[in-house]
Formats: C-alpha cells, sequence, structure tokens
C-alpha cells in the first residue's frame, strides 16, 4: 500500500510522545484531583473507625472504579484524537499536506469541537493553495473559540492570497488586538499593507515589529529594501 511503510514510521516516532501527553492530560487529573483528594477526605472522615485502614481501601477502590469508567467512556476517544492528531502534524511538517489534511479530519470525526485541528487542517489547505477551504477551516475555529489569535491570523493569510484586501486586514486587525505579540499577524499585515494596500510606511513598521518579535522572514525584506 502507497505510503504505509512512511505511516509506520511516523507512528514509531511519535510513540513517546504520545505517551507523554496522554500520561499528561489523562492520568495526572485522575490521580490527583479524584484520587488522592477522595482517598484523603475519606481518610479523615472515617479514621474513628476500627479498622483505620477501611477508608484508605475504600477510596482506592472508588478510585479505581472511576479511572475504568472514564477509561471505558472517553478513554478509546481520547486516545484516537491525540494519536491522530500527532500523525497530522507529523505529515504537515514533512510537507504532506494531503496526509496531513485527512489525519486531522479523522481528529474531527472524533472530537468536532477540537480548534487546533480545524486550524492545522485550514493551514494544510492554505499550503496546498485550496485557500476558501482553509477559510471554511478558521470559519470553524472562530465559531468555536472566537478569541483566538491564530485562527483570525491564518484567515486573513488566505483573504490576503484570495487579494481580498479589507477582509485581510480586518482579520489582522483582530488578531493583534487579541494578542498584540503575535509576530505572523505583524509580518503578514505588514505584507498586505506594503502590497496591495501601497501603504508602504505603515508596512514597514508591521514588518519591523515583526521582526522584533523574532519573525525573521522579515529581515528579508528589510534587507532588500522594501523598508529602511
Amino acid at each position: 500500500m502507497p505510503g504505509s511503510a512512511n505511516l509506520s514510521l511516523v507512528d514509531e516516532q511519535n510513540v513517546g510522545e504520545l505517551a507523554a501527553i496522554l500520561s499528561v492530560d489523562m492520568w495526572t487529573p485522575l490521580k490527583k484531583y479524584i484520587c488522592y483528594n477522595k482517598i484523603k477526605k475519606d481518610f479523615v472522615i472515617r479514621m474513628p473507625s476500627k479498622n483505620k485502614f477501611r477508608p484508605v481501601v475504600w477510596g482506592l477502590s472508588i478510585c479505581i472504579a472511576i479511572i475504568i469508567i472514564v477509561t471505558v467512556l472517553i478513554g478509546k476517544r481520547f486516545v484516537l484524537v491525540k494519536y491522530n492528531y500527532l500523525i497530522g502534524s507529523s505529515k504537515q511538517k514533512n510537507k504532506d499536506y494531503d496526509g496531513a489534511i485527512i489525519a486531522f479530519s479523522k481528529v474531527l470525526e472524533y472530537d468536532s469541537t477540537f480548534t487546533v485541528a480545524y486550524i492545522s487542517r485550514g493551514s494544510s489547505y492554505l499550503d496546498i493553495k485550496k485557500y476558501d477551504d482553509a477559510i471554511v477551516n478558521y470559519n470553524k475555529a472562530i465559531q468555536i473559540e472566537s478569541t483566538n489569535a491564530q485562527a483570525y491570523a491564518f484567515r486573513g493569510r488566505a483573504y490576503y492570497e484570495l487579494k481580498d484586501s479589507i477582509n485581510a486586514l480586518k482579520d489582522y486587525d483582530r488578531a493583534i488586538s487579541l494578542d498584540n505579540n503575535l509576530a505572523y499577524a505583524y509580518y503578514h499585515r505588514g505584507l498586505l499593507k506594503y502590497t496591495l494596500l501601497k501603504s508602504y510606511d505603515e508596512g514597514c513598521a508591521d514588518l519591523h515589529k515583526a521582526l522584533q518579535l523574532g519573525m525573521t522572514e522579515a529581515q528579508n525584506l528589510i534587507d532588500n529594501g522594501e523598508c529602511k
């Protein structure tokens, strides 16, 4: 099957990262907030019992039962969401954008409210120049999380590529209002102002701000004489 060897390699490379995510996201809260607090509470309340170890045993039993129930109800879904998102991220990083879109789509089959998956799938569409599809995904992310600055910034980029300068500027402005340290938004707003809006001074100011925030791509434009 084409690509199956590569998929296997990606799986092996991400086993450690997947395990780390699962241990942090799933088991730590259960142990800390359910098990520990439950046992501690029961031990204090039921200490007068003739058998002082009974509260601890009872607490452990409740804890184990809760973990089993949670695992049965959400465990499989949780693992599949995290697993497929890791696969999608790896494929996106390796420029396999079609494969990334498939993986992120699987994530959203299991969790249709996972904002980051919509943003990541939108960015994969953006990279293969399917700008309308990218916008659909960013719209969904914003619908779920209206204060996500990255969703606005990336959607602004899609509008820019479609030469829709009005909506692009609105999205960049909104992204910066939500996160005034988002270098990506300053950089692309600078490009928009310089190339489409012909607001050279404002565009250069944004590019310098992007460089200040660590967007090194801005240095190329500045060095090439577009900005002083």
